[in-house]
């Protein structure tokens, strides 16, 4: 998908969809060290963990300007409109990844389906 140093793993969705959309894994320990250069600077140490990183809004879209930079050179259709931060890694001991750490897209896309869905709302 993204070649980014702040993005640990992503899913590109949106198969038969209006537009596309990605669940993403940010890279926590990196973020948590750069919370000040990423204007999160006001958030305590204990607000930096992943459970509530993923819940910032400030985080979804400073992923959202980091992928639309990347990808500005694609077709509209191409683009991806929007992304739900996971709060943690996908695993292969959770049935989401190949031994060849490849994204099982079918059991990712069934399992986090309420997530996806909510990115379709209008």
């Amino acid at each position: 998908m993204v070649e980014d140093d702040l993005i640990s793993q992503a899913m590109v969705y949106g198969d038969g969809k209006r537009y596309l959309t990605a669940l993403v894994v940010p890279d926590y320990e990196r973020i948590a060290g750069m919370a000040a250069e990423l204007g999160l600077d006001d958030l305590k140490q204990d607000e930096l963990d992943p459970h509530r990183l993923a819940k910032e809004p400030r985080l979804n879209t400073l992923f959202m300007g980091r992928i639309e930079a990347r990808l500005g050179d694609l077709a509209s259709y191409e683009r991806i409109k929007k992304v739900f931060l996971l709060d943690r890694e996908l695993t292969e001991a959770d049935g989401e990844l190949t031994p060849t750490m490849k994204v099982k897209r079918k059991v990712v896309s069934e399992k986090f389906k309420r997530e996806l869905d909510a990115l379709y709302e209008e």
